[in-house]
Order: structure tokens, then C-alpha cells, then sequence
């Protein structure tokens, strides 16, 4: 049910507007070449959100991407701080069946996640667990949307979408965690928790090749910093 295309809802600070840090322009950007049909609308109050939502349901698209600021309890529009519970509150009955990712910091947890799944109908959220940088997190997202509609442009498998965050992951070692909903079967199972969650992690193949890396760039400096003495040195004599 729905399009298979990204509906994009930005909030950012007046600063970041100011720097022209706006990632989800990337992002559309990006889908454009694969002539997906991505909306993208900047808020800055919770007024706007909740107004914005409302065309996110009438356009029947699948995907919800969220670029905005947070922590470990809230989320921050430009002009507005919304609690976890008060976020999934105002998603409501919005979300049912869709797929939403979070370009956010430390968005990924499992409180959120409790109250995401407890109140709403959506079907899988992902984001980050740690904080990250602007350009990482542009990049990540557009080469994950890349990666995911270059095997299928109309459908996001679950087996997909981890397998594609976990090469991020490993690509450029940040922690992603990907909450999916329970089938009834499993709510009979375990009645306690409504979703799982898939914590994707650099892998120790991944960490082992960045510390070589790294290992190697240094045995680079010692050798340009002896060069440099040496150069220093004759110059004196």
C-alpha cells in the first residue's frame, strides 16, 4: 500500500539555516537522479509539523524521513522542544504500515522506540545512536537511499534495509540501530515489547582495516617529520 517514495520534513536552528546545512535538499537532490518522487517541506514550530503531517498521510507515500536536532529525551525543531511521548503523540494514526527513518542524534533508542511503537502504527523506524556530524550524516543517508532503491525502487525489505545500514556502519564506523514491529505471532510470544530492535555496529573486519589505516598514516608522519629534521638541520649548516 502507498508510493514507494520519501517524504521529507527538515527543522534545523537559524544558525545551521544561515550555514546552509540543509541535508534533506541533499537528500532530495540525490532521489531526484533516480527520478523518485520526493517531497521536502522545512518546518520550524510544532504548529508546522502537525500541519505538515496531514499532507504527509494525503500523499500516500511510504517513506518518512526526519532531519532535525535531538538527545536522549527530546526533539528539537527550530522553534519548538518536543518530548518523546508528546512527538509520537502528535504521529498518532499517521504512520500506519510506513517506514521512518531519523537524521538525528541519539534518536535511536529504545525509549523512543517504546513510544513510537506504543502509539502509533508504523512499521520500522532507524536512525542513529550516537552523535554524528552533518556531513556524515547526509552522506550516509543518500548512499543508503541509493543503495536500497538501486536493488528494488518500489519496496523496502526489512533483510534490505539492515543489510545496507550495516555496510554504512562498517563504511564509516557509526552505530545505527533499526527498530522493526512484531507480527502477532511474536507479540504472542513475547507480549512485553511490540518491535525489535537490529543494532548494527562496524563489524570487527571493518574496525581491524580503519586501525591498519591508521597505523600506516602514522608510520607516514614519522617518516615525513624525520625527513623534515633532517632538512632542517642541513638548512642550519
Amino acid at each position: 500500500m502507498g508510493d514507494p517514495n520519501v517524504f521529507i520534513i527538515e527543522s534545523l536552528t537559524r544558525e545551521n539555516e544561515n550555514e546552509k546545512l540543509m541535508e534533506g535538499g541533499i537528500i532530495k537532490n540525490i532521489l531526484n537522479y533516480y527520478k523518485k518522487k520526493t517531497l521536502y517541506h522545512y518546518i520550524r514550530t510544532k504548529k508546522e509539523l502537525i500541519n505538515i503531517l496531514n499532507e504527509f498521510v494525503k500523499s500516500e507515500y511510504k517513506y518518512l524521513h526526519f532531519s532535525c536536532h535531538a538527545n536522549e529525551e527530546y526533539i528539537d525543531l527550530t522553534y519548538d522542544r518536543i518530548s518523546y511521548s508528546e512527538f509520537a503523540t502528535i504521529l498518532g494514526t499517521k504512520l500506519k504500515g510506513k517506514r521512518v527513518f531519523f537524521s538525528s542524534c541519539l534518536i535511536a533508542n529504545d525509549n523512543f522506540a517504546k513510544e513510537i511503537f506504543n502509539k502509533t502504527e508504523c512499521l520500522s523506524i532507524a536512525g542513529f545512536s550516537e552523535s554524528i556530524y552533518f556531513h556524515y550524516s547526509a552522506v550516509i543517508w543518500a548512499s543508503f537511499y541509493t543503495l536500497i532503491f538501486d536493488s528494488n525502487e518500489n519496496k523496502m525489505p526489512k533483510d534490505a534495509i539492515i543489510f545496507n545500514l550495516q555496510k554504512l556502519s562498517n563504511t564509516f564506523l557509526m552505530d545505527i540501530n533499526y527498530f522493526q514491529r512484531k507480527d502477532i505471532i511474536d507479540l504472542k510470544l513475547i507480549p512485553k515489547s511490540n518491535f525489535r530492535k537490529y543494532s548494527l555496529t562496524p563489524d570487527s573486519e571493518s574496525l581491524e582495516k580503519e586501525i591498519e589505516f591508521l597505523n600506516n598514516e602514522l608510520e607516514k608522519k614519522e617518516k615525513l617529520m624525520k625527513i623534515l629534521s633532517r632538512i632542517k638541520k642541513d638548512n642550519k649548516r
